[in-house]
């Protein structure tokens, strides 16, 4: 990595839980796709189960932390 970047945590739980996937769209918010049913348990008890979630992530007061 460059000297001049930096890694930064701007979404951890409770903003998002069990996150599969994440797009950006052209207003900088982060979509992050949550699959919260995925192995609950070894036996799959609740996998086919229509629970995910899509959260919507703003920067709202430029702290650089996405509010749900």
């Amino acid at each position: 990595m460059q000297d001049n970047l930096a890694i930064e945590n701007v979404a951890a739980e409770p903003l998002v839980r069990d996150p599969v996937l994440i797009s950006f769209d052209a207003k900088g918010r982060m979509w992050v796709a949550e699959m919260t049913n995925y192995m609950l348990d070894v036996a799959g008890t609740g996998e086919t189960d229509p629970v995910g979630h899509i959260v919507i992530l703003e920067d709202t007061n430029n702290d650089g932390i996405g509010m749900a």
